[in-house]
């Protein structure tokens, strides 16, 4: 055998090495499977929606939901078998949570008329774009169960939001996922898209949410969270 084959075959064994040793790209989780599902939650929520892209779409203010998951959605990764579409290199990032999708409606707000897409499966313009689905984070279970530290509070029982006086409703709702806002002249516990403490309305009225038995309260003209007593 020449020295000319001897070399050849030796790049041929050294590139087949080099091959063996490159360790397989990890497959990216940036698609989503959702399955239908039948929810027996009956409620509803009025939310405002802020995209991230605010050069392309306005804040949707006043959107009811319907609290009856349509779908549940769960990251996976996707390898394109076949396709008759075009195939381009975009991809995602990489997802962990599910997603609980609901019924959504929006009042009717400037937007665009179309807009121009592209993902795997090509590029193409859409149009006739309005809310429809709002999906939420989610995971399988219940939450972790936190331990608590029992604490005597000074100054008496505490308030209960239905015992406040509109347009003070400084009760309590003794849940965190829970606002206490005036509503037809009464106060009442309303789900309000974890708004914290004052941004729904400021002093006097004082709504939005505080941990657990804490009342989003008027102190001397601000809104904090705090204790309200009997």
């Amino acid at each position: 055998m020449d020295r000319m084959s001897e070399i050849a075959r030796g790049s041929l064994f050294a590139a087949a090495v080099c091959l063996l040793a490159t360790p397989a790209a990890a497959q990216l989780h940036d698609h989503l499977k959702c399955y239908k599902v039948k929810d027996p939650s009956s409620f509803s929520a009025t939310v405002d929606l802020r995209p991230a892209d605010g050069a392309t779409f306005d804040v949707d203010a006043g959107c009811t939901i319907k609290v009856r998951s349509r779908q549940v959605c769960f990251p996976v990764g996707k390898s394109l078998v076949t396709s008759t579409s075009p195939h381009l290199d975009i991809n995602g990032q990489e997802l962990a949570n599910a997603f609980l999708c609901y019924k959504a409606r929006c009042p009717a707000s400037p937007g665009p008329v179309s807009l121009q897409m592209s993902d795997q499966f090509g590029t193409r313009t859409l149009a006739g774009l309005r809310t429809s689905t709002v999906c939420a984070p989610a995971i399988v279970g219940a939450p972790p169960v936190t331990t608590t530290t029992t604490t005597t509070l000074p100054g008496g029982t505490l308030r209960d939001c239905v015992d406040a006086t509109p347009p003070n409703c400084d009760g309590t709702c003794n849940n965190m996922n829970l606002a206490c806002v005036e509503q037809l002249g009464a106060c009442v516990c309303s789900y309000y898209e974890f708004q914290p403490c004052g941004t729904l309305a400021g002093a006097p009225a004082c709504w939005g949410l505080c941990d657990g038995t804490n009342s989003c309260l008027d102190v001397s003209g601000a809104c904090q969270c705090g204790f309200a007593f009997e």
